[in-house]
């Protein structure tokens, strides 16, 4: 009777063991980077409630990756986005670097067919910090003309629920038009 338990026992621990590996080389080796683009993509559309569109995404999403061609509505748009996640287990998600490359957004007065994201209704799923935000050649349109090309900054951010924290620790001057 013991040796029947102890074999189911054995068994168990052994597929939970085959399982786990498996789905972290998955993650790891970059097998799940087309579900967790479209998941992605789902969750950010319903929360802002815009589409959004994620070109592909590269990498080991446990370690360093980049996502590739992000478009958010007709508002926000960049061309690259580099990651690197530090391995810490606790309660939130802390991200060692995000560089953000070619980041262009329209905050311009609005038209019927053009609707403004509206960043109130963001919740973070998970409290997160990034301990090394970075902006490269970031451009914004204020609508009529105005227009503010070559921003670049550092600094870090962190968020809780609807509470967002930026620390800015460097800037480039930039050029409005």
């Amino acid at each position: 009777r013991r040796r029947k338990w102890w074999g189911a026992f054995i068994g168990l621990t052994l597929c939970l063991v085959i399982s786990l590996g498996a789905g972290y080389w998955a993650l790891v080796s970059g097998t799940v980077n087309g579900l967790l683009r479209v998941f992605i993509e789902d969750e950010l559309s319903t929360q802002i409630g815009v589409p959004c569109q994620i070109g592909r995404i590269e990498g080991n999403p446990l370690g360093r990756y980049r996502v590739i061609d992000v478009v958010v509505g007709d508002v926000f748009s960049v061309d690259t986005i580099g990651v690197r996640v530090q391995p810490v287990l606790s309660y939130k998600v802390v991200i060692d670097s995000l560089l953000l490359k070619g980041i262009r957004a329209s905050v311009a007065d609005t038209t019927e067919e053009k609707k403004p994201l509206d960043l109130s209704t963001i919740r973070t799923i998970v409290p997160f910090e990034i301990l090394h935000l970075g902006i490269d050649r970031g451009a914004v349109d204020f609508g009529q003309g105005v227009q503010v090309t070559g921003l670049s900054f550092r600094g870090g951010l962190s968020a809780v629920d609807d509470r967002f924290e930026l620390a800015v620790t460097q800037y480039q001057s930039f050029q409005f038009q």
